[in-house]
């Protein structure tokens, strides 16, 4: 279930503002590319973890991720 969120009257203006795509980015090309690369690379970084979990508990994750695929 999701948390319902409250907005007071200029977030509202705000928030339909952005639905109706009236804002427009102010970045040169050369900025966008930049930002986007950036963004790439912080995305595909891969990142070691360790987690402890029962052996029932990872045996579901790895059925739900086949299931998925």
């Amino acid at each position: 279930m999701r948390k319902k969120t409250y907005l007071d009257n200029d977030e509202k203006l705000i928030a339909e503002s952005l639905e109706k795509e009236e804002w427009v980015s102010d970045l040169t090309k050369k900025e966008k590319q930049k930002f986007e690369e950036y963004a790439r690379y912080s995305l595909s970084k891969q990142k070691r973890i360790n987690i402890r979990m029962t052996d029932r508990n990872l045996k579901k994750i790895r059925t739900k991720a086949i299931e998925e695929g």
